[in-house]
């Protein structure tokens, strides 16, 4: 009997109270548990999007409550004016005349040059045209993957007229004004360098990597697709961070 209300009750609650909503119009599913995370909303998700988008304008996107909770999230769709979506609610049932779940454009970590062109195109309107800047993006405020004796480095690349930029301490839109503005960007593994797309061709880029992983060539690939010049720099992994060897690091930036 126990068992049965506890059925009851969890069918009450999943069903009976919410409120449910139907919706004519075609709609796509374009995001996954993975699309809340800055990397694959830049580089999964909006590509996605852009090829839609591409296609038909009136094409409407359904995003998580939670996803859409995310700063970046909301500010990306506002930049890129894409107005019809579906905010999907947690208390809310729906209903669906057409409903279609959108293919990856590309597996994670591997990109179609013609998608990452038409996303950029979204945000073509903040690019900065003149890359003129040297921007070291530092991961201090990390959780993770971030260089222990980053000191040292800071005062290394400062002295090489490096801009020492947070990028959490920045709208979206400004970080992308950063990185396009910025002829070299220099900084460790991590969902900031996603901003690559953002940047022109002929810039470079260098990141400073685990010398224990030989698979995340997510950037890598990035640049090829985008003609950005791609450097690494291998350094010691210590407990998720990374100690950087400076005499190796300044025979590198000096190169």
């Amino acid at each position: 009997k126990m068992s049965q209300l506890g059925s009851a009750r969890f069918l009450a609650k999943s069903f009976l109270f919410k409120k449910t909503v139907h919706v004519s119009s075609r709609a796509f599913v374009v995001t996954d548990n993975w699309s809340a995370g800055f990397f694959h909303w830049m580089l999964d998700v909006i590509p996605k999007i852009a090829s839609l988008h591409n296609r038909d304008p009136k094409f409407v996107f359904l995003v998580s409550e939670d996803t859409y909770r995310v700063a970046y999230v909301k500010e990306s769709m506002k930049l890129m004016g894409i107005e019809n979506f579906y905010i999907l609610k947690k208390d809310h049932i729906y209903h669906f005349e057409q409903l279609e779940i959108v293919s990856p454009v590309g597996y994670t970590g591997n990109f179609h040059p013609k998608m990452i062109e038409v996303s950029r195109g979204f945000f073509s309107e903040i690019l900065n045209t003149k890359p003129e800047s040297f921007v070291y993006v530092s991961r201090k405020k990390a959780s993770r993957r971030r260089i222990v004796n980053e000191d040292f480095v800071i005062n290394s690349l400062v002295n090489k007229s490096f801009e020492v930029v947070y990028l959490e301490d920045h709208s979206l839109a400004e970080q992308i004004i950063i990185i396009s503005g910025a002829r070299m960007v220099i900084s460790a593994h991590g969902a900031a360098l996603s901003h690559l797309m953002f940047m022109h061709p002929l810039s470079r880029i260098l990141e400073i990597r685990s010398a224990s992983d030989a698979i995340r060539n997510c950037y890598f690939s990035l640049a090829s697709v985008l003609s950005v010049g791609y450097h690494y720099f291998l350094a010691q992994e210590v407990d998720e961070d990374l100690i950087v060897d400076l005499g190796a690091f300044e025979a590198c930036i000096n190169n």
